[in-house]
């Protein structure tokens, strides 16, 4: 259980610094994907995801569980959505 670790969220990295997980740039703000492939209008967005003491993208994590995919397709779909949204490239979330 994580109950404990919800309090325990990484503070905003640098801009440009590799992630953490604070989950800033997800709560303040949706991207194209989110508005696009959820249909979500406002933050936070909702595929955020909470575990192991960090937020992911669920997009990312799970894309059959957002999109209505085949679990199969979950491996192609990431990379797609890894590139669009430039996982690995450093956080990009304004303070």
């Amino acid at each position: 259980m994580e109950d404990s670790a919800l309090f325990e969220i990484p503070r905003k990295p640098l801009e440009g610094a590799p992630c953490n997980g604070c989950g800033l740039c997800c709560a303040t703000a949706l991207c194209a994907l989110a508005l696009e492939l959820l249909e979500a209008r406002e933050a936070p967005c909702p595929a955020m995801e909470f575990a192991n003491g960090r937020f992911w993208c669920g997009l990312v994590r799970k894309p059959s569980r957002y999109c209505g995919t085949p679990p199969l397709s979950d491996r192609l779909i990431r990379s797609f959505i890894e590139r669009a949204l430039a996982i690995g490239e450093g956080c990009d979330a304004e303070e």
